[in-house]
């Protein structure tokens, strides 16, 4: 009867600490997943920075023209 009982605990404390380690593993693959997800967000936000910039540079660069072609007229 004891040697049952042991093993039924040996077993249980096994099985307990293979959820442990399946859950902390599950744990790290969302944590590298949420990683890489703010690394892909950065460099869309870098994207529209540059975007916004390349903008604010043509936007200026017409009005400039405008101005010129007012001037010569």
């Amino acid at each position: 009867m004891q040697k049952k009982l042991i093993l039924f605990q040996s077993k249980r404390q096994n099985k307990q600490r293979n959820n442990f380690q399946q859950t902390h593993s599950s744990l790290d693959q969302v944590k590298n997943r949420l990683k890489q997800r703010r690394k892909q967000i950065l460099s869309i936000k870098m994207c529209f920075q540059l975007y916004n910039e390349k903008v604010y540079l043509i936007q200026g660069f017409v009005s400039e023209m405008i101005d010129i072609q007012k001037r010569k007229a």
